[in-house]
């Protein structure tokens, strides 16, 4: 009994398995598939590069980080990947018009 309280309570909770964010098995897959068309290598639209795990952090042509740590309400990257409007999400509509899912937002 007490084995079946503990998975359930294992399965209830789901944290306990989850696993921390890691940049090259999670966040570089997104970057390269979504983004590196306009932000990689030597294109960098916006003055934005996601070609290291340090590049996000750095800031744009205006003053802003794509990613500020902590912060997803300060950071550009989280105000564009969750935009309704077509004239600034990001990945632009044109070339991805399904966006990022949920699970990758997150």
């Amino acid at each position: 009994m007490k084995t079946t309280l503990l998975t359930i309570s294992l399965f209830i909770s789901g944290s306990i398995f989850s696993q921390e964010v890691q940049f090259n098995r999670d966040i570089r897959p997104i970057l390269t598939n979504k983004c590196a068309s306009c932000h990689g290598g030597v294109k960098r639209a916006g003055g934005v590069s996601f070609t290291n795990s340090e590049s996000p952090y750095k800031k744009d042509r205006k003053g802003k980080a794509p990613i500020v740590p902590g912060k997803p309400a300060e950071s550009e990257l989280m105000v564009r990947i969750t935009s309704d409007d077509p004239d600034e999400r990001m990945p632009p509509v044109d070339d991805h018009p399904e966006g990022l899912s949920k699970n990758e937002i997150e």
